[in-house]
């Protein structure tokens, strides 16, 4: 699954083990100029402490002109050919039956340029398929006891960059 260290995938990963175990397997994306460091390393521990199986996945989508361009879709050319596309790849290479992410219904009423990439790879969100609001995300995972519960939004370092503001020399 996708998985960033936020509340949101931090509780579908607790979920998905829980019923899945070791057949779950919580994937981070890694890119040198859009992970911060600090959060990765609070997402590998997190997995850890709860014994989710996890793996940093490189991305590499500062390669690829469309994202470098640092349109207003940047996060769809993060997620479709380099994240997405790469879990769609080990989903299938390794046997998984889904590939899922954290979305959740607040995230409909934004601009989530992301989200269509997951829907091309065939990713499941399921605290959208099962009407979870964010709201309802913190109170669930505050309920089950997940430290993550109260954890502020911690986007990408890419978003920091206004859109059309990359030059390349």
């Amino acid at each position: 699954m996708a998985y960033s260290g936020g509340v949101d995938s931090a509780l579908v990963a607790a979920i998905a083990f829980e019923q899945l175990g070791v057949r779950c397997l919580a994937c981070i994306g890694v890119s040198p100029p859009a992970t911060h460091p600090a959060k990765m390393r609070a997402a590998v521990e997190f997995a850890q402490k709860h014994r989710i199986p996890c793996r940093l996945i490189n991305t590499e989508e500062h390669l690829d002109p469309n994202y470098a361009a640092n349109p207003s879709n940047r996060c769809y050319f993060l997620q479709k050919p380099s994240f997405m596309k790469r879990l769609r790849t080990l989903a299938d290479a390794e046997g998984w039956a889904v590939v899922a992410d954290g979305s959740n219904v607040s995230d409909l009423g934004d601009f989530r340029p992301g989200m269509q990439a997951a829907k091309e790879h065939h990713a499941r969100s399921p605290l959208i398929e099962a009407g979870i609001t964010k709201p309802q995300v913190r109170e669930i995972a505050r309920t089950i006891g997940l430290s993550v519960w109260d954890k502020p939004a911690m986007p990408c370092l890419s978003s920091r960059i206004p859109h059309g503001n990359c030059r390349h020399s």
